[in-house]
């Protein structure tokens, strides 16, 4: 590719904002990209004197997987200078909030990722093979791009109907016993249900925080839960939300499809295949440990 030429459609290849495409290659099954920005004047970071170049450095990062093959993207990155006497800067080399520092993925690439795992359910191992790179660097970016979301205060608008399930968070072993987490569900009618949370612990208590933590406003547009047919769990509406009355239904542990149970028993119940726990009936919470005891 011409350096000198038009660089539109070089920056349509690629689709990094800031960046064009040289070169391109394929590697051991990798495609390889030689990119350069697309700035060629800079100016001091320290003074503002316009700098001269002092060369460049390349450097590798790894990025969207191209036409399911991983991709890594040489940066040939431009050295600067300073030419004022009296600036301390000397040199430095050119940054992009694209890439960072010393960076393994783009902040696409991260991005991406925690997309793969958050919203898509996608192991962090299947996204880290997808990518070419460790399990620990595509854990990192769904915690740095997962973090924000959860932070988020507007993440529960809107929630009228709660259920909860557990899951087995770690397998018993040798040195240690099965670990359990419980998972609390968006089933809020006429929405798509969604995992809001897990904590850890499968306690009646682990539940009861988890809703004792949200305003007392938002606990009161609470109408129908749904739960797992745990004891602990049923005392926990009772005590943190006890006018709540819920739907007779079931719901999957993995949060995708619940299933109506009609008002005369009759239900449409997922395969036993399925590993679909089958949740109890109860009109409110205040009943729901009287009604777990029979």
């Amino acid at each position: 590719m011409n350096r000198e030429g038009s660089r539109t459609p070089d920056v349509a290849l690629l689709g990094l904002d800031g960046f064009v495409v040289l070169a391109a290659a394929e590697l051991a099954g990798e495609v390889e990209l030689l990119v350069e920005t697309t700035g060629a004047v800079t100016g001091c970071p320290r003074c503002g004197v316009v700098a001269e170049p002092h060369g460049r450095r390349p450097v590798s990062v790894r990025d969207l997987p191209l036409a399911g093959r991983p991709t890594v993207l040489v940066w040939s990155k431009r050295l600067w200078r300073c030419l004022e006497p009296r600036c301390g800067q000397r040199t430095w080399s050119e940054a992009s909030e694209a890439i960072a520092p010393r960076a393994i993925l783009t902040e696409r690439a991260r991005a991406w990722a925690m997309r793969r795992v958050g919203a898509h359910g996608e192991t962090v191992a299947s996204v880290a093979r997808q990518l070419a790179v460790g399990w620990h660097t595509v854990m990192r970016a769904v915690r740095d791009y997962g973090q924000p979301l959860i932070d988020d205060p507007a993440r529960l608008d809107g929630v009228t109907g709660l259920g909860v399930d557990e899951h087995v968070w770690a397998h018993a072993g040798p040195r240690r016993r099965t670990g359990f987490a419980t998972g609390v569900v968006d089933l809020s009618p006429g929405r798509r249900p969604r995992l809001l949370d897990v904590v850890p612990g499968r306690t009646g208590n682990a539940y009861a925080s988890w809703i004792l933590d949200r305003e007392q406003q938002w606990r009161d547009r609470i109408t129908l839960a749904a739960l797992d047919p745990f004891r602990g769990y049923a005392t926990a509406l009772s005590m943190t939300l006890p006018d709540t009355c819920s739907t007779p239904s079931t719901w999957s542990s993995s949060a995708t499809t619940p299933s109506t149970r009609s008002a005369g028993g009759s239900s449409r119940t997922p395969s036993a295949s399925a590993g679909t726990p089958t949740t109890r009936s109860i009109r409110c919470a205040a009943c729901s440990a009287a009604a777990w005891r029979r």
